[in-house]
């Protein structure tokens, strides 16, 4: 597809599809981030998306879906665990510009391609955080302060709910992007939720373009994280909780 224009007003069509607007500049902002997305996919595994329009209808808005679920009053902070390609995280930055994004990205190739994308985007309210989950999770300076966590692709919940809950504060809430199989999921990740302070607060349900089934799992902070958790970077992954 030709730049500019064209690619903004087939990404505007794609949102209003699923009830979705945003405003001409952030049209702009996200069509541009979705042609650096592919056009470094061409050298690292970023999304599997084959064409600009493939990212779109997949995997951009799916994020802004999702991030229309959640409720941003009054936050002035998130993060986007295990960001990859950035999504959903630069998603959120640009259309929500009064919230500061917190990109954590353990592998360098990955985090200096979302340094790219902050710096030819301006995204004033985001930043890279090169290192794992599991570390920031450990530090006093960290733990617990965060507001809303994102995940999109990282891990299974049992794993997914170690590496966030966490990171985030009582009363905040893990926003978790997954699929059509996700109460396989919530049935393996009880243990998880009760050990770990959490607690599902709600599901959504909906679908992409294509008839893609999706699910928006919220899980709301009810309270501490024993010091215990996380456990040493990979031990989740390995030896998830009840599992």
């Amino acid at each position: 597809m030709a730049g500019g224009k064209m690619q903004e007003a087939y990404l505007e069509e794609a949102l209003r599809e699923v009830g979705l607007e945003v405003g001409a500049a952030e049209a702009a902002r996200l069509a541009a981030y979705a042609a650096m997305v592919v056009e470094a996919g061409r050298r690292m595994n970023l999304t599997g998306a084959r064409s600009w329009e493939e990212l779109v209808d997949r995997h951009i808005v799916d994020c802004l879906v999702g991030i229309s679920k959640v409720d941003w009053s009054g936050v002035g902070g998130a993060l986007d665990v295990g960001s990859g390609a950035g999504l959903p995280g630069i998603p959120l930055a640009i259309i929500r510009p009064e919230v500061k994004v917190g990109l954590v990205e353990a592998r360098q190739k990955k985090a200096e391609f979302l340094r790219r994308c902050v710096g030819r985007l301006k995204l004033e309210n985001a930043v890279v955080v090169r290192e794992r989950a599991e570390v920031l999770g450990r530090r006093s300076d960290w733990r617990e302060k965060e507001e809303r966590v994102l995940a999109r692709g990282v891990a299974p919940l049992a794993v997914l709910l170690e590496y966030c809950l966490p990171l985030l504060a009582e009363g905040g809430w893990l926003v978790a992007w997954k699929g059509p199989g996700v109460d396989q999921e919530l049935t393996a990740a009880q243990v998880a939720l009760a050990e770990l302070g959490g607690r599902v607060g709600r599901i959504y349900g909906y679908r992409l373009k294509g008839g893609r089934e999706r699910r928006l799992v919220l899980v709301e902070k009810v309270a501490a994280t024993p010091a215990a958790y996380p456990r040493r970077p990979g031990i989740g992954a390995k030896r998830p909780l009840g599992v």
